[in-house]
């Protein structure tokens, strides 16, 4: 997943690579924009929480449409895990239904 050289602005003196892993971090983890700036200026880059929202922006609809291309596609074989505690007093189940991927 990778962003493509022609949308960034050439004159901008970040890479590629930094501003995706910008956004992923956004995306990925419930962080706020002036956690990611943060983030980058604990790294040594001077970007604004505004600099991340707009990347975010522009470039998140895009990784998220590639995220949804590489997901598996469901199966309709599903497998039901079943697990019997004996306590004491009573008698407990519990069951997970799980697709076999």
């Amino acid at each position: 997943m990778s962003v493509d050289a022609a949308d960034l602005v050439l004159s901008s003196p970040i890479s590629a690579q930094v501003i995706e892993h910008a956004v992923w971090v956004y995306l990925r983890f419930t962080l706020s924009y002036r956690d990611v700036e943060d983030l980058l200026a604990e790294r040594g880059l001077d970007v604004s929480c505004e600099t991340v929202r707009r990347w975010v922006l522009k470039f998140g609809p895009a990784f998220a449409e590639r995220l949804r291309h590489c997901r598996p596609r469901p199966s309709g074989c599903w497998h039901l895990d079943e697990m019997v505690a004996g306590l004491p007093s009573r008698r407990c189940t519990s069951g997970a239904l799980t697709q076999n991927t």
